[in-house]
């Protein structure tokens, strides 16, 4: 069961961190990341940017 939660987190973290990483190359990078401010909060973006 811990590893089924953790294989979750994982996933979801490499999918976050994928989606920043076509947001910081589209040329819309600024409206990119004011939706996800709004989708994912500026607690997780930057804390995703920090690793």
């Amino acid at each position: 069961k811990l590893l089924s939660q953790l294989l979750v987190v994982l996933s979801v973290s490499i999918s976050i961190g994928l989606t920043l990483i076509v947001l910081n190359t589209s040329p819309c990078q600024e409206k990119s990341h004011n939706i996800l401010r709004h989708a994912a909060g500026l607690d997780m973006v930057m804390e995703v940017q920090r690793l």
